[in-house]
């Protein structure tokens, strides 16, 4: 967060215990939609895993789960 940030945190929360939230889960749900999408969109399993680091079992294990729901399209009406 950078060394001013640091010091403006440690002013604030001086000795007490902060817990900062791992964001882990949300980027495996984030990726886990991005290859659903890319899968609905055509692109080739093989693809994916090339562009992932994850095997084709792994990938086709995470389009099966819930995970991966696909995401509904926005209509530009909405925009």
């Amino acid at each position: 967060i950078g060394d001013e940030y640091a010091r403006a945190v440690i002013r604030a929360w001086r000795g007490d215990v902060l817990e900062v939230p791992n964001c882990g889960l949300a980027v495996k749900r984030a990726t886990a939609r991005w290859i659903r999408q890319q899968y609905d969109a055509g692109v080739l399993v093989q693809h994916l895993c090339r562009q992932t680091g994850y095997s084709r079992r792994w990938i086709f294990a995470l389009l099966k789960s819930d995970t991966a729901q696909a995401v509904a399209p926005i209509s530009e009406e909405a925009t």
